[in-house]
């Protein structure tokens, strides 16, 4: 059905064209969805349930895998993601949780390992914790171990890491520190064994390696430069 403009109007049934099978069910109101809408897959089985508010701008939708366990569930409005989004397996183990605003990622947002059940028992391990700003990363980032120890630890400004950028070792010693700034590399880079001592130093500025001659001579000005600041006066 269509209303005097020749938009959608009343119940509407979608096929897969050429084919019996429906995509879709709904009822539109001039052109606009309102209420439910349930989607399928060509085997009949339910693929995802829509219900519309809003005037249709807003919904509320979960999606599904074919075996009937949730894919997703979350919020729309305005016609993007906003609030907290959860993504399942088809086990019904989570993947991630992500939290939007106005279709961007934008608070605590996690990962988790991909579950295998001929392998895994339990639940999925947490694989990382990220926090975003409008879509880009933005403070502190982890990333765990299957055990829950720490892999990685980092700091991100405006979506580019910044300062200190650790990893471990799966005991818990510091396997590598390296410094960024503005994303690249800028300061030491040192590596260490499962003992934590140091097995190797490298020096990079603004992302290019500094070695022998040219590190001892930047190393010589940098000092030079210091002495050259004035204390504060007390």
């Amino acid at each position: 059905q269509t209303d005097a403009n020749g938009l959608k109007h009343g119940s509407w049934v979608k096929t897969y064209e050429g084919k019996k099978a429906i995509k879709y069910k709904g009822q539109f109101k001039n052109g606009t969805p309102v209420g439910l809408f349930t989607f399928f897959y060509e085997s009949g089985r339910v693929k995802a349930k829509n219900k519309y508010f809003n005037n249709g701008m807003d919904s509320y939708a979960t999606t599904y895998h074919e075996n009937g366990k949730v894919m997703s569930m979350g919020k729309f409005v305005n016609k993007l993601k906003d609030s907290v989004w959860i993504y399942k397996d088809q086990y019904n183990n989570f993947i991630s949780k992500d939290t939007y605003v106005a279709g961007l990622k934008h608070g605590r947002c996690i990962n988790y390992y991909v579950y295998n059940p001929e392998i895994d028992q339990g639940p999925p391990s947490l694989l990382e914790v990220t926090t975003y700003r409008f879509g880009e990363k933005e403070g502190e980032a982890l990333k765990y171990y299957k055990s829950g120890k720490v892999l990685s630890r980092a700091n991100y400004v405006d979506g580019l890491l910044e300062g200190k950028f650790f990893t471990y070792y799966s005991n818990g010693k510091k396997k590598t520190v390296i410094h960024y700034k503005r994303g690249v590399r800028n300061g030491y880079t040192i590596n260490y064994d499962a003992n934590e001592k140091i097995t190797s130093k490298q020096y990079y500025r603004k992302g290019f390696l500094l070695e022998g001659k040219k590190l001892e001579g930047y190393l010589a000005r940098k000092k030079e430069r210091a002495k050259k600041v004035k204390k504060p006066k007390k």
